[in-house]
Order: structure tokens, then C-alpha cells, then sequence
């Protein structure tokens, strides 16, 4: 149940965070974006993202207790490394810079599909059920994208910080 609980709530954290990436105005055209504006700490965009990144800490205490499979030390260094980006690196880029834009909705898409997964699992719906199996399919294959993307804007911005 506790699980049950955590999964949906970061279900719709992360949602959320999607959400306000993509109904910006500045998103209708490739060639206006400009998502500098996200990052100032009085946007919604900036708090949800802070909330759905440090819900993350529970992962951690879940490894911890058996409660998940993952491995303490690799939710750890991954949350840690998404903190250090989110509060060392990105008030540092300029804004209405891509890598920013690059890297959240990475994040934020990876999380969408993760959560979505597990909370579906946890309702006991059956593994042949369509909805979970392509909430499966996205979850453990949806990485191929995201996650070269999403570190090549986290790189973006290391640089553009340097």
C-alpha cells in the first residue's frame, strides 16, 4: 500500500512537471523556445520540479527496507546527480537555453513511464493487459531516447555553466 501511495503520487508529480513543459506557449515552435523563463524560483514549473526531484529521497528508504528491488547505491547516486544538476548547474545557464529543456523533459518523460508502470503493477492488473504492457514496453524501453538526450543536455549545461 505504502508503495501503492509513492508511486502514484510521484505518478503525479512528475505528470505535472511534463504537463508544464509541454502547454508553454514557447513550445509551439521549434524555433521559439525559449524556456529560460522556467528556471526563475518563483515559476510553478521550479517548484514542481523540486518537489517530484526531492519525493525521490523516499526511493532511497524504500531500497533500504526491501520494499524495492533497486540497489541503495544506485538510487542514490542517481537522485544526488540529478540534485546537483538541478541546484548547481542549471541557476547557472543562461537563460532561454535548450539544455535545460533538454534535460526536464528527459526526466520528467523517464518518470511519467516509470511510475505509470509500477502504479498499473500494484493495481494487480494483469501482465498481458494492454495498458500495462505498453506502460511496460515505454518504461524499460523509453531510455534509448530519453536518456541520451536528457544527458546531453545535462552536458550542455555543464558547459555552458564552465
Amino acid at each position: 500500500m505504502l508503495n501503492f501511495i509513492y508511486n502514484s503520487a510521484q505518478l503525479i508529480s512528475w505528470g505535472f512537471v511534463l504537463t508544464l513543459i509541454l502547454t508553454q506557449e514557447d513550445l509551439k515552435a521549434p524555433s521559439t523556445w525559449d524556456i529560460g523563463h522556467y528556471w526563475h524560483e518563483d515559476q510553478q514549473f521550479r517548484k514542481w520540479l523540486d518537489i517530484a526531484q526531492y519525493m525521490q529521497f523516499f526511493d532511497i528508504v524504500l531500497s533500504i527496507t526491501g520494499l524495492s528491488k533497486s540497489s541503495v547505491a544506485t538510487v542514490f547516486v542517481q537522485i544526488l546527480s540529478r540534485l546537483l544538476v538541478l541546484h548547481c548547474i542549471f541557476p547557472h545557464v543562461e537563460v532561454g537555453h535548450y539544455g535545460i529543456f533538454m534535460a526536464t523533459i528527459c526526466w520528467a518523460g523517464t518518470e511519467v513511464f516509470r511510475y505509470s508502470y509500477y502504479t498499473l503493477k500494484q493495481l494487480g492488473l494483469a501482465d498481458m493487459n494492454p495498458l500495462v504492457v505498453t506502460a511496460g514496453v515505454a518504461r524499460y524501453n523509453g531510455f534509448l531516447g530519453y536518456y541520451p538526450i536528457g544527458v546531453s543536455g545535462e552536458l550542455v549545461c555543464f558547459y555552458k555553466c564552465w
